[in-house]
């Protein structure tokens, strides 16, 4: 994922930046190569890249992980209407689940 990611930033002429977190990297991933991070995104790792008042933020996930990612951007100032979201888990784990 780390190269496509990569690759298509390239392709689009550098409009974006790239930091690949890996929960649990495999043995043959090599940090810095295969992804700048290991463990669970955390957004206080990168708030020097990537916490600009006017850039538009993608959070994607279970809720779970999509209120971690929340509150660091709101606590930044970042505006709601720069933040979308979406929810991808199992239906179940949905019901009698608070939105964001």
């Amino acid at each position: 994922m780390g190269d496509w990611l990569r690759e298509t930033a390239k392709f689009l002429d550098s409009k974006f930046d790239v930091d690949v977190f890996y929960g649990d990297p495999l043995p043959r991933d090599v940090s810095g190569k295969d992804n700048n991070y290991s463990g669970f995104v955390d957004i206080k790792s990168i708030k020097n890249k990537i916490l600009l008042s006017d850039a538009d933020y993608y959070v994607l996930g279970p809720i779970p992980f999509m209120r971690i990612q929340h509150d660091p951007l709101r606590g930044r100032d970042i505006h709601e209407a720069r933040t979308r979201r979406e929810v991808f888990c199992q239906i179940r784990s949905m019901r009698n689940r608070r939105w964001l």
